[in-house]
């Protein structure tokens, strides 16, 4: 079927059902074919009633199929049509040689073809219709005789049996093959939404799989640095008069490292949490690099002189990037404290900035001196169900929750976040924001 007839027969702006697409195409096959029967009739010099009959029911087929496809009465229409059918059946029936004739095997195909097209509610109705309407008029040929219009010689009604058969088996195939078409395609479409939704379930259920063992390491991680607190709080309340200065110190120190410890656990947790939410504020801008890498040096300047780290910044005159400045702010934040974790004491740490005029990304890198990563936990260090357990160098301790927000703020920008590292001699870790 030629495009050009598919719009004039469903249009192209709404989507129909498949019940509603087989009564338009029943309307135009039933008008089609009641002219030819009238055509035929005028050929065959039938009686005028029997000439008039196919032309009224042409007319009365042109008037559903306008409101069928363009009123959009579907629903409304779908009976009328089968019991007009139907009534335009049994007038022929009468004048047209009763069960000597076709008659019956058209009335069957109208009624196969109303069982396609009527909703389920209503198809005990048309049922019983059919089945009372083709014993009343077997029984009225049958005690009447007289009143039902013969043919008038043998050859007319082989002419009759002949072009019934004809478009009868034209009018069988064409809803047939309709209705095949239509299934395998509406069978293509099942089979691809059903491909996708188990896709889209897997997809899911790793997702809350990884959720669901990534809360139990957080409630795990959680409970360690509050059950540190309680018990050294609890110790020095016991014991404090007791202890010497140098113990005491030693005590806050530890308090002071397990606060440090669950406040970036719950800052990360909570950035992480709003993100899944979706309520994390996306408001990027034209600032330099340079300044955030800047302000975090001076910001874990402590937490390296501490380990006797330095810090290496190699900065480029001109970094600026169209970016979130709280957002990248996290990431260098986490890229650095993890330098820190991980490097030993007395080592460097190089940060620097790079751009090119080719390029549309800007390239941060922070590399450590440190403990160094194995491929195969590369390749983990980003995914939420795979985190590493890797004590720092002065045994301190991280979720990888950090890394799973870069990775997450980074593409949100549609940059890259990637690391380069060998165990023993220390990690380097890349990223790309959009330039200006």
């Amino acid at each position: 079927m030629a495009s050009w007839f598919k719009n004039l027969l469903f249009g192209t702006e709404r989507t129909m059902i498949l019940e509603e697409k087989m009564l338009i195409v029943a309307l135009a096959i039933g008008c089609f074919i009641s002219i030819v029967g009238g055509i035929a009739n005028i050929i065959l010099n039938y009686t005028p009633i029997v000439f008039l009959i196919p032309w009224v029911l042409a007319l009365g087929l042109v008037f559903l199929l306008y409101f069928v496809r363009y009123k959009k009465k579907y629903s409304q229409m779908v009976f009328p049509f089968a019991i007009i059918a139907f009534l335009g059946i049994g007038l022929v029936w009468i004048n047209n040689g009763g069960y000597n004739g076709s008659n019956t095997l058209v009335l069957f195909m109208i009624f196969v073809l109303t069982l396609c097209i009527l909703p389920t509610n209503r198809l005990n109705i048309i049922f019983i219709f059919f089945v009372f309407l083709l014993v009343s008029l077997h029984l009225y040929q049958y005690y009447y005789p007289d009143r039902i219009t013969n043919f008038p010689n043998e050859t007319t009604r082989f002419a009759d049996t002949l072009i019934t058969v004809i478009y009868g088996s034209a009018f069988v195939y064409l809803i047939i093959s309709f209705l095949v078409r239509n299934y395998r395609k509406e069978r293509q479409i099942a089979n691809v939404r059903g491909n996708q939704l188990e896709e889209l379930y897997g997809e899911v259920k790793h997702l809350n799989d990884a959720k669901d063992k990534y809360f139990s390491i957080i409630a795990h991680d959680l409970k360690n640095p509050v059950a540190n607190l309680f018990q050294i709080s609890n110790l020095l309340d016991d014991e404090f008069d007791s202890l010497d200065e140098t113990e005491r110190k030693e005590m806050i120190g530890m308090i002071k490292e397990s606060s440090e410890g669950l406040l970036e656990l719950l800052n990360n947790l909570l950035f992480w949490s709003r993100s899944q939410q979706g309520q994390i504020v996306f408001t990027p801008e034209i600032i330099d690099v340079n300044d955030i890498l800047y302000v975090n040096l001076i910001l874990f300047k402590l937490s390296a002189a501490n380990k006797d780290i330095k810090f290496d910044l190699i900065k480029n005159k001109n970094c600026e990037c169209y970016c979130d400045k709280h957002l990248i702010d996290l990431v260098i934040r986490n890229l650095i404290s993890n330098a820190i974790k991980f490097s030993n004491n007395g080592g460097t740490i190089s940060i620097s900035s790079e751009t090119s005029k080719e390029d549309k990304f800007n390239l941060i890198k922070i590399m450590d001196c440190g403990v160094g990563i194995s491929k195969e936990n590369i390749n983990k260090l980003f995914q939420l169900d795979s985190q590493i357990k890797t004590r720092g160098t002065n045994n301190e301790k991280g979720t990888g929750l950090g890394l799973i927000l870069c990775k997450e703020f980074i593409e949100l920008h549609g940059g890259k976040i990637w690391v380069e590292s060998e165990v023993g001699k220390g990690s380097t870790f890349y990223f790309t924001i959009p330039k200006n």
